[in-house]
């Protein structure tokens, strides 16, 4: 009998079908990683990729700067561009995973903007699908909670592609977004 996919595995499986040429970019900026959501790392180490990660808490920068397997580790809040040492333009992808449900709804399409100006081939973001219902317990402990529920018509509107995982609004969907960029001709 065969155990199901961890959640990894299916988000890693998701991007396979949905967005293969992720994989293909030589650099990549990744944004907010953390010990215990890393999913995308083996993959893209695998793939020979030079990544970049922005993250805004002091201990998770410093974890990641303990796997010297990173090109430059950044603390920042990506909310508020540009971020210093980070060159617009200069990744062939950007990856985001959970965390800009992190972030209101009305800095969505600024934030997403921002980061579409740092990629030249596509910017990937994957979100939980609606509402994240927290137990009460989980609430005293998340330093980080999700405040806002997106669903794939949040995308679409600024011109991205979706796929979605799990049923909605339920712990362990995803919401799985892309975007081919153009980069601007200057």
């Amino acid at each position: 009998m065969h155990s199901p996919p961890s959640i990894e595995l299916n988000r890693i499986l998701q991007i396979d079908k949905c967005v293969p040429e992720l994989w293909g970019c030589k650099n990549i900026l990744y944004i907010g990683a953390h010990p215990n959501r890393f999913h995308f790392l083996g993959k893209m180490l695998e793939c020979g990729q030079k990544i970049d990660l922005v993250e805004i808490d002091e201990d998770n920068c410093a974890y990641a700067n303990g796997l010297n397997c990173l090109h430059k580790v950044v603390q920042a809040d990506i909310t508020q561009f540009p971020i210093q040492g980070l060159e617009l333009g200069g990744y062939d992808g950007v990856l985001w995973s959970h965390g800009l449900s992190l972030l209101t709804k009305e800095m969505m399409s600024p934030v997403l903007g921002y980061l579409e100006t740092m990629a030249n081939k596509c910017c990937v973001i994957l979100v939980p699908w609606g509402k994240y219902a927290y137990s009460e317990e989980q609430l005293k402990i998340e330093t980080y909670p999700n405040i806002t529920a997106l669903y794939p018509p949040d995308f679409i509107k600024l011109g991205y592609a979706t796929d979605v995982l799990g049923a909605r609004d339920t712990v362990g969907s995803n919401l799985l977004a892309w975007k081919q960029v153009v980069p601007n001709a200057s």
